[in-house]
């Protein structure tokens, strides 16, 4: 029962987040806590759910999103321009795009590219993503684990002088404060 959980977060956090969400499963996948098949399927699923919700977003409600979050009206200048100059460049590399994905999304949505077009491209670059992702967290996942096994003697020295650092860096941060 507690694997379906897994695959519930995987999905839901490859709908908010993605690469990471998405590697993470893939190194739980490595643990054989979850199916690297099922994951991939889940990850793909979740991902075209989120790409193909933002692209109809643009389509219906996409000028009064930006006419009410000037945030997004300023990040969607650029794909704008890339959208008329070359819409099927954009298409294929708006999920290798960091920081564009959302805005990229909508601002096609509200373009003339057709709906079965875009269904195609978002699904081919998405699967190649999810492959490309799936796969590095998979294999990294192995070296990963090894040198975690190399350091759990000293780990605990580990967290113990991240935890130092970090006071530190917050106390001579609040002496500047105070000096200046």
């Amino acid at each position: 029962m507690e694997g379906i959980y897994l695959y519930l977060a995987l999905f839901l956090g490859v709908v908010i987040e993605g690469e990471t969400a998405l590697t993470a499963g893939a190194l739980i996948a490595r643990k054989g806590m979850m199916n690297i098949w099922i994951m991939g399927i889940v990850a793909l699923t979740g991902t075209l759910l989120a790409d193909w919700t933002c692209f109809f977003t643009g389509r219906v409600i996409g000028d009064r999103l930006l006419d009410r979050f000037p945030y997004l009206h300023r990040k969607s200048i650029r794909p704008r321009a890339w959208i008329r100059k070359n819409p099927l460049a954009l298409l294929i590399l708006y999920r290798f795009l960091y920081g564009f994905r959302i805005t990229t999304l909508i601002i096609t949505g509200m373009s003339r590219v057709s709906v079965k077009k875009f269904m195609l491209i978002s699904t081919g670059t998405t699967v190649v993503w999810t492959v490309m992702f799936a796969s590095a967290g998979y294999f990294l996942g192995g070296m990963i684990q090894r040198y975690l096994a190399r350091l759990e003697g000293i780990a605990l020295y580990l967290v113990i002088g991240a935890i130092l650092a970090l006071l530190l860096v917050l106390a001579i941060r609040n002496l500047v404060k105070r000096w200046m």
